[in-house]
């Protein structure tokens, strides 16, 4: 038996798609859970509507707004059965999700969610699309991974084990204590994260599991490197709570390292860019502890002097336009033909037209 949870916030179109999807499932065993975050709009009607037609679908509306992760954490404490899974409301699953998933627990009891293959991406014009050859080639392919070596491969892929097209086994959720409130935007890296660091997982990454729906109010559109920055630091400590062996910790440590320091080189850039040079220079700062780089002690003191005398970053950049054009007449750079480009990540799927047609039969 299968709970899936469905949190939504005043999408009730959008949501009444994802529940036809789950209610499209070729396994039939599940109840849905819809975790209404006081939305205070037609979405209790709609909901209503939904239960009336279907006994399965079951709802818990919040009093006031909990925001997004508690409201994940308080539906996941209300779930009894021994499998879940979380759909948000904008997306929607294939038909054949919750079969596959279930099959590999058949087969490899000891795991502690099946699934996070590729999705699809659908846009507001029902444009179907995937990642390009490129990025599908990071994807870690279908298979048993014991713990630790599935975490390392969330990490190395393009956009990580997809949290939407796991299915978990309860149990192993309440043993990592379900979700991390401080969170907003990396409530799903860090659940995914934490299950691989202490469970076996089941990878199946060569299917179809879920559509990602790509628009304007999809929360990734906010996600702000500030914010980033204080996450990374709460997926960080959550995995050192995780016993690991100190050559799998070394790598995953390096990892988080990597991680923080592009979040400083983007917030960086973003405040020199803003002429802001006293919050630059702080980021200069943080990058040159962390790595020691000639570069960073060099920006460090620019952009302290630069918060003092503004006038001298004019300067600077116009000396350094002109030994850019300098560079240029004087040698032309040579492009590499042996990487493909990485601009171009998003490709027509080879069955567009089949899912395009699934995704408009959701509407109906």
């Amino acid at each position: 038996m299968i709970t899936v949870v469905i949190p939504t916030y005043k999408r009730p179109q959008l949501l009444k798609r994802a529940v036809k999807s789950v209610l499209n499932q070729t396994y039939p065993h599940f109840t849905i859970l819809i975790a209404d975050n006081a939305s205070g709009d037609e979405t209790d009607s709609v909901v209503q509507q939904l239960v009336q037609k279907d006994q399965r679908i079951k709802l818990l509306k919040q009093k006031t707004n909990l925001g997004m992760s508690a409201n994940f954490q308080s539906a996941f404490m209300q779930v009894t059965t021994p499998y879940v899974c979380f759909l948000p409301d904008d997306d929607f699953y294939a038909p054949t999700f919750f079969e596959e998933t279930l099959s590999a627990f058949s087969h490899y009891p000891d795991i502690c969610f099946a699934g996070g293959g590729s999705e699809l991406f659908i846009d507001q014009n029902h444009t179907i699309s995937c990642l390009s050859a490129y990025f599908k080639q990071k994807c870690p392919p279908t298979g048993y991974y014991p713990p630790a070596k599935s975490l390392l491969a969330h990490f190395r892929a393009y956009s990580g084990i997809q949290f939407p097209s796991s299915l978990f086994k309860t149990d192993c959720l309440h043993t990592i204590g379900g979700f991390d409130v401080r969170l907003k935007f990396c409530i799903d890296s860090d659940l995914i994260s934490k299950c691989a660091a202490r469970f076996p997982v089941y990878l199946i990454t060569d299917r179809i599991f879920y559509f990602y729906y790509q628009n304007s109010t999809s929360l990734s559109r906010s996600f702000d490197l500030q914010q980033q920055e204080i996450e990374a630091h709460y997926l960080h400590e959550n995995i050192l709570l995780t016993p690991l062996p100190p050559t799998d910790r070394q790598v995953i440590d390096l990892w988080y390292q990597s991680w923080k320091m592009r979040i400083c080189c983007g917030l960086y850039g973003y405040y020199y860019s803003r002429r802001e040079f006293q919050k630059a220079y702080l980021y200069a700062e943080k990058l040159y502890h962390m790595t020691g780089a000639a570069r960073w002690k060099k920006r460090k003191t620019h952009t302290k002097l630069y918060a003092h005398f503004s006038f001298l970053s004019f300067i600077y950049q116009a000396l350094k336009v002109c030994e850019r054009g300098l560079r240029f007449y004087k040698k032309k750079s040579k492009v590499s033909s042996s990487m493909p480009s990485q601009e171009v990540i998003y490709t027509t799927h080879s069955d567009t037209d089949f899912w395009k047609q699934y995704a408009l039969s959701l509407e109906t």
